[in-house]
């Protein structure tokens, strides 16, 4: 198992994003099957969804800027939606 750094706990949201956007982005690419109850479309914009809230995750400490409102509850959303469909993210 990793070594655990103090230093990845103090924005752990940041450390776990970082981990899940290449598995996310990875996901997207090979999923050709969908048990959501939603079409192949529909899913894939509920994982883009997620990609972008991971994405802004991610490297908001290197962003100057705070995100708009707007972009707050794309964000918000794309966390939700992660938390709704985490076990469904298997092909």
């Amino acid at each position: 198992m990793k070594k655990i750094k103090n230093s990845d706990l103090w924005g752990l949201h940041d450390t776990l994003a970082k981990i899940i956007l290449p598995y996310l982005i990875a996901f997207k690419k090979i999923n050709t099957n969908t048990y959501t109850g939603k079409s192949h479309k529909e899913w894939h914009k509920v994982i883009d969804k997620m990609i972008f809230a991971m994405k802004w995750i991610a490297t908001d400490d290197k962003r100057i800027e705070l995100p708009t409102d707007k972009q707050e509850k794309e964000i918000q959303e794309g966390c939700e939606l992660f938390g709704k469909y985490f076990r469904d993210l298997w092909d």
